[in-house]
Order: C-alpha cells, then structure tokens, then sequence
C-alpha cells in the first residue's frame, strides 16, 4: 500500500471522535461474606490472654499477702 502524497500545508482529515456513550448503571451485586473459620493462631491468642490474666490475679493475690501497697517500704521488715 503506498501513502497519498500530501502537500505540506495540508492535514489529513480525521473522523470526529464523539464522546463516547456512558455505559448503563448496573445494579450492585452484594456478594455474600462468610465469617472465617477460627484457626489455630486465634485459639492460641485466646489461651496466652486467659494465662496471663490468671497470672496477673495469682500476683497481685501473693503481694497481698506479704502487706499493703508499698511493697519495697522495708522498714516494716526490721527485726526488733
């Protein structure tokens, strides 16, 4: 195919590029979630919470028992 000889003042004529039509609003699908499973990670994040409030009761249960607030006030400790 050769090319039509074109002098330099003239341009070829391009179509007019009409805008093009908007596409039609489709209507929003949802799509059904499912809850995950709980793995294995879960279970073990719920176990180590559990543990640590135990251990947190069980110490603070054993500073009671050596006295009030200020446990390292050691005056009270003196023998006599």
């Amino acid at each position: 195919m050769s090319q039509p000889d074109l002098a330099d003042d003239e341009a070829p004529v391009l179509e007019e590029e009409q805008p093009a039509a908007p596409e039609p609003a489709r209507p929003r699908v949802e799509v059904p979630t499912q809850k995950q499973k709980t793995s294995i990670y879960t279970v073990m994040l719920m176990i180590s919470f559990v543990c640590i409030v135990i251990a947190c009761i069980l110490l603070a249960w054993e500073l009671s028992l050596w006295g009030p607030y200020p446990w390292w006030n050691v005056r009270d400790a003196i023998p006599r």
